[in-house]
């Protein structure tokens, strides 16, 4: 009698959710009535399985017509939790999935972006990834049944998609996108959009012209990106990622073909989109953590007064050839009348200027810059991807922010900071040591010249280096 009522309270247990769940999912849009009536049957046989039983006792994994068949055999549940997860895995929920697998992805790029926030293309792949599930999402509510607007969403956010994954790939190696090919592959997409949807309606025809748009979004970064050194074997990793990636969607209106007839090959072409955007977000993520692996590796790391890389440290990260770290200019900057200050001010106020400026070179650098204090009151810069027009202009906002600032008083009692500055090119086959004495010689000369002077190597053969 016990074992009845329990199995009667079951019942009523599950009609009374069931009710709820139709109830919810009633007076759907037209275009939503068949999602609604397969989230119907998956709300009764979830609740069903949930309800009337645990005890495996035996399990297969097949492949059937409307997904993947998983049969688990549980007491007491007559088949319904077969039913339950074949229903799960349909196709018609993949999409959906995607999205959701998309937008994860995004949440993990985001969530690294917080603890690194110089890496900016995190946040761009982060926002790339997120457009990437929203057009996946208007594929799998509208489908075969989307019209001219639909496809106009779709193409919107999958475009804006490929403009933001493009731009944190060539922002993780100091490019940008180029607009122009950005407003070619816009203009392909558009055009036809235009063609195969009013003029010679395709559904092939537009998927390949708008696969053929995305692809030059996509690829035009790859030849600048290929052309620069690497600067460890993960950006290597990432370049072989992204390129697929864009290979993959240049070739998907044929691959696509072949998945259509087959409902395997579908299932396994939608989670073909999440998988891809979250091998970049590994490669992404796992080029942001290798970064600091030289300087973590070096023992004596910080330099324990400011805080910056220490000499070994910084050696370690130009490595042997600044070149192949795409290190284009090494600045030596050194304080004017250091020890003045500190034989009349006291160490500690001298101890409190050398934090502070070291704080200001910090802050001044871009993303991937190098900050080091090499010894005593002197310190070095290592600038990427960067010509020497900006590099000066970059020494000229650190002197303008010099002058605001009151190191510790001695400005109150009339004694102003400054610093002189060597500023020195990169050449390719230059080692660290040789573009190291240049900077050097540059910086003597610009502290015979007088103080607060920057010495800057001229950049044509030939000509004198400047004094300002």
């Amino acid at each position: 009698m016990r074992q009845a009522s329990h199995l009667g309270d079951v019942d009523i247990y599950r009609q009374l959710l069931c009710s709820i769940a139709d109830g919810l999912l009633s007076e759907p849009l037209p275009q939503l009535r068949n999602l609604r009536n397969r989230l119907s049957e998956l709300v009764r046989n979830a609740v069903f399985a949930l309800l009337s039983g645990v005890g495996f006792r035996r399990a297969g994994v097949g492949w059937c017509n409307s997904g993947i068949e998983i049969q688990i055999c549980l007491s007491g549940c007559n088949g319904r939790a077969r039913i339950f997860l074949q229903s799960l895995m349909a196709p018609i929920y993949l999409p959906f999935a995607a999205s959701i697998l998309l937008a994860l992805m995004a949440a993990i790029s985001g969530i690294v972006w917080h603890y690194h926030r110089k890496h900016l293309n995190l946040l761009c792949l982060a926002g790339g990834l997120l457009l990437a599930g929203c057009a996946q999402a208007v594929y799998a509510l509208w489908g075969a049944q989307a019209g001219w607007g639909e496809h106009v969403h779709m193409g919107l956010l999958s475009g804006a998609a490929a403009v933001a994954v493009a731009q944190s790939v060539a922002m993780r190696f100091g490019r940008r996108v180029q607009v122009i090919w950005v407003a070619a592959g816009a203009g392909v997409m558009a055009v036809g959009a235009w063609y195969f949807m009013l003029i010679s309606p395709s559904a092939h025809g537009h998927w390949v012209v708008t696969a053929l748009g995305l692809a030059l979004i996509l690829g035009h970064v790859l030849p600048v990106t290929w052309s620069l050194a690497s600067r460890h074997r993960m950006e290597r990793m990432l370049l072989l990622v992204y390129t697929a990636i864009s290979a993959l969607v240049l070739c998907s209106p044929w691959l696509n073909a072949e998945a259509i007839s087959s409902q395997v090959a579908a299932w396994m072409w939608s989670l073909l989109i999440p998988l891809s955007g979250g091998l970049l977000v590994a490669a992404m993520v796992g080029c942001t953590l290798t970064d600091g692996l030289p300087v973590l590796c070096t023992g004596l790391d910080r330099d324990a007064l400011t805080g910056l890389l220490s000499r070994r440290a910084f050696d370690a990260v130009c490595g042997s050839h600044p070149a192949t770290q795409q290190i284009s200019v090494l600045v030596l900057c050194d304080l004017d009348n250091f020890q003045r200050i500190n034989n009349q001010f006291g160490t500690t106020v001298g101890n409190e200027v050398l934090r502070s400026f070291a704080q200001l070179l910090q802050s001044s650098v871009r993303e991937g810059d190098h900050v080091a204090r090499i010894g005593g009151e002197e310190f070095g810069m290592a600038l990427r991807d960067i010509d020497m027009d900006n590099a000066q202009a970059l020494i000229q906002r650190i002197t303008h922010s010099m002058r605001q600032q009151s190191w510790g008083g001695t400005v109150a009692n009339g004694e102003q900071l400054t610093a002189s500055f060597g500023l020195a090119m990169v050449r390719e086959n230059d080692s660290l040591q040789q573009a190291l004495h240049r900077a050097d010689v540059l910086l003597c000369q610009a502290k015979d010249a007088g103080s607060n002077r920057v010495g800057v190597e001229a950049v044509a053969a030939g000509s004198a280096p400047s004094f300002g």
